[in-house]
């Protein structure tokens, strides 16, 4: 099976995490909102350098999302408003499920959602 990797799962490859090994094989694919948001995540961090060299590493694999998706994405975020999706992650997650990709996270709020690949 193949994966879409969330912003989560790109911070824990890159922070070694030994759950996410297995992974570390797969052909990355991501969304170019997951992109921006993984390097902002290194700005904030002070390390602006391993940002750049992660973002031109990664930015081949990026597939963009249509309005179409976006809209599908803020549908799906409405009907979870009980939850605290971001908009990225909504984005990302349609994106995963309409490109028959399971969506690859450890964020908490995604745990036992359909499509999900949940590693902590």
């Amino acid at each position: 099976m193949k994966y879409f990797f969330d912003t989560y799962a790109l911070f824990e490859i890159y922070r070694k995490n030994t759950s996410y090994g297995k992974f570390l094989g797969e052909e990355i694919v991501t969304s170019s909102l997951n992109l921006g948001e993984f390097y902002y995540g290194f700005l904030k961090e002070g390390k602006k350098k391993s940002g750049l060299e992660w973002f031109n590493r990664l930015s081949g694999m990026a597939i963009r999302e249509s309005a179409e998706t976006v809209r599908k994405a803020m549908e799906f975020r409405h009907k979870n408003r009980g939850s605290k999706f971001s908009y990225i992650d909504c984005i990302g997650y349609i994106l995963a499920r309409e490109q028959k990709l399971l969506f690859l996270t450890g964020d908490g709020q995604f745990r036992g959602v359909p499509g999900v690949e949940f590693v902590k």
